[in-house]
């Protein structure tokens, strides 16, 4: 019969435990006081990413005008689940949320005694990153959308956000900054959790002077308006080489002459780019590129 010895063994360990021979744990304790607590992050980048495919040939693809929401400053698509495709606009003092229908809401929290600069989303959406008054912040869905100070490393130059990508285990962020003395500049910057920020040093293909910058939610191409063509801004991609860099001459996509053209958007499913077109006689409007 094996129940006397189970009830030694038994008193055995409760012995040890009360003489303190024996270490003790209890799985549902709380951790000891003097434990730190969870480090606070924004983002968990994947520890891998798959390889870049082929470039997307977006140089062939055709413009669809629609009508545009006045005065929008940043905009970036974002789709949570399986739910629609919908976009976050900055306009003037307030960012809102549309879901390309209706009329765009306004979201809680989101307004500020100064214009919005441009803005940038997490791939869940759950992190929004925008440019106000020469300063940036964040703000997260799970907060409510209450706004944190954001920093990147490039006091006393002013930095507009774009879209976080994955790409080599690590979250990536396409930046202009800008002194105001000195054209401004493409800047790659890499983060392991959303919060510290560091230049990496990717962008080798010619100098120009872009207005705006994002990347694809892959990290594998950079879409970006240039103004150093001339007085009229213009459209380009340029696509990650294998090294991780950007070198090989950006692509300049199919425009109208006169045409200015600002703040590419790349809808999540890789089913059309968005731009705000401004010809020269003749209102704002969205300008959809597809296949």
């Amino acid at each position: 019969m094996r129940v006397p010895l189970l009830v030694s063994w038994l008193a055995l360990a409760s012995c040890n435990r009360l003489l303190g021979l024996d270490t003790t744990v209890e799985l549902d304790a709380p951790p000891p006081p003097d434990a730190a607590p969870d480090a606070f992050v924004l983002l968990t980048p994947p520890a891998t990413n798959p390889p870049c495919g082929a470039p997307i040939p977006f140089e062939t693809w055709n413009p669809h005008p629609r009508a545009v929401v006045d005065a929008v400053i940043g905009m970036a698509f974002y789709r949570i689940d399986n739910a629609s495709e919908r976009m976050m606009l900055s306009i003037d003092k307030q960012i809102y949320d549309w879901d390309l229908v209706g009329a765009p809401m306004p979201i809680p929290n989101l307004d500020a005694p100064t214009t919005y600069g441009t803005l940038g989303l997490s791939p869940d959406a759950g992190v929004l990153w925008v440019g106000n008054g020469g300063d940036v912040f964040y703000a997260t869905r799970a907060s409510g959308w209450v706004k944190t100070p954001a920093t990147f490393g490039f006091p006393q130059q002013t930095v507009s956000p774009s879209n976080v990508a994955f790409y080599g285990g690590a979250a990536r962020m396409m930046l202009v900054v800008s002194t105001g003395t000195t054209p401004p500049q493409l800047v790659e910057v890499s983060s392991p959790d959303g919060l510290e920020w560091t230049p990496v040093d990717t962008i080798k293909f010619s100098t120009r002077v872009p207005g705006y910058a994002t990347l694809s939610r892959d990290g594998c191409f950079v879409m970006f308006t240039d103004l150093s063509t001339g007085s009229v801004s213009k459209g380009f991609i340029a696509f990650r080489d294998p090294d991780g860099t950007f070198r090989a001459p950006p692509i300049q996509l199919p425009q109208p002459a006169l045409v200015q053209r600002y703040l590419p958007a790349l809808m999540t499913d890789l089913s059309a780019l968005w731009f705000i077109d401004l010809p020269s006689a003749a209102p704002a409007q969205f300008t959809m590129l597809q296949p």
